[in-house]
């Protein structure tokens, strides 16, 4: 069997921060060089849910990347796996933290006046991972 491509860099808006449950995520992986013979049936792209439930994605080739979209249903931490001729690339399955910002309550801001201080309470709990800022 030959090498995996070369691959540059593998990105999508769960890598390096968590992404919403019901948004569309797109996973884009870059192969280094324009030609480095590899078809779309080479590259096959998996997301599985904290269920353990396995959703076959469709790969697009494009110039020298390869895409793939899926859309996470419930919150936690997803894997996206992403092979090349049946074997997963360096670093496959990469990790994708799902967050439902609806799930997130605000308590205590009944009435507030200007210039005094306002306290409330936020509770996050069943969001999933993910930051909370008050602007």
């Amino acid at each position: 069997m030959d090498s995996p491509p070369p691959v540059g860099h593998v990105f999508f808006s769960g890598l390096n921060e968590p992404c919403s449950v019901d948004s569309v995520v797109e996973v884009v992986v870059n192969t280094k060089g324009g030609s480095s013979g590899v078809t779309p049936g080479e590259v096959s792209v998996f997301a599985t849910s904290p269920a353990g439930l396995k959703q076959k994605c469709d790969v697009v080739r494009r110039e020298n990347a390869f895409t793939s979209t899926f859309t996470p249903d419930r919150i936690g931490n997803w894997l996206i796996g992403i092979l090349y001729e049946g074997e997963h690339i360096k670093g496959s399955p990469f990790p994708c933290q799902v967050f439902d910002a609806s799930l997130v309550n605000v308590y205590g801001l009944d009435v507030g006046l200007i210039g005094q201080e306002l306290t409330f309470t936020v509770d996050a709990s069943r969001a999933g991972q993910g930051d909370v800022q008050a602007l």
